[in-house]
């Protein structure tokens, strides 16, 4: 499981978004958006924006909480975790209070704890987008592929995932893109995973997870089962 870092980098504000081109066919898993109409099979193709502006709308009482809480939970867990368990009591319909409790466990490296609110996010709140990356990363750490296609249901772009959606929040799309690197390489699908390495390094260049990826790239000539344990332990350590 990603341990979540604090990312550095800061999106500049003339930066409000960024298009997303439909994915290559042939960086897409056998299968993928396969839309069926009178029995015949249509490959499509999809494309959406990248936003860098706050989307997510909080109730305006606890809103500056919230973004308070935001850093807390990397710079002081410990702290941040009760005050997430009361907030959580009062507005139990929030996924991302359940996110940042999961953040905060991890980064306070209760591990135990952070597997339980994986689970429990995802249990509530299956729809939402770091529950599924979590829950995926989590399973993929133990193996278990067929969980992790159940998770996006065989979908494996944004814009299939969400139809009704346009734009997505650029910390949806590095968690997206972050777990399908992983996932990618874990399938000893080394194109594919340098692809998702490449979105990353476009949208985010400061994101945390970019730097774990490419070490693992430098092993790119190793055994695939050395490299599958390199992924894990660097998964679990991270």
């Amino acid at each position: 499981m990603t341990k979540k870092k604090k990312s550095k980098s800061k999106h500049k504000k003339n930066k409000k978004s960024m298009s997303i081109p439909p994915p290559h066919p042939k960086s897409l898993p056998k299968n993928t958006c396969i839309i069926r109409d009178d029995g015949n099979e249509i490959l499509m193709y999809a494309e959406y924006k990248v936003t860098y502006e706050p989307m997510e709308r909080y109730p305006l009482e606890i809103h500056d909480k919230i973004v308070e809480l935001h850093e807390q939970i990397y710079d002081d867990p410990e702290s941040a975790i009760p005050k997430l368990l009361e907030l959580r009591e009062r507005y139990p319909t929030l996924p991302v209070l359940c996110n940042y409790l999961t953040m905060a466990y991890g980064n306070n490296n209760e591990i135990e704890k952070t597997k339980f609110w994986i689970k429990k996010t995802y249990q509530l709140f299956p729809d939402y987008l770091f529950a599924k990356t979590n829950l995926a990363h989590l399973y993929l750490t133990s193996g278990q592929i067929e969980k992790i296609e159940k998770i996006f249901d065989g979908k494996w772009d944004l814009k299939f995932l969400y139809p009704d959606r346009d734009v997505f929040h650029i910390t949806e799309v590095t968690a997206f893109y972050v777990f399908m690197a992983d996932f990618h390489l874990y399938k000893g699908e080394l194109p594919e995973a340098k692809d998702c390495l490449n979105l990353l390094v476009k949208l985010d260049p400061e994101h945390p997870q970019i730097p774990r990826l490419q070490k693992i790239f430098d092993f790119k000539k190793t055994p695939m089962e050395k490299l599958k344990n390199l992924i894990f332990k660097k998964l679990k350590d991270d």
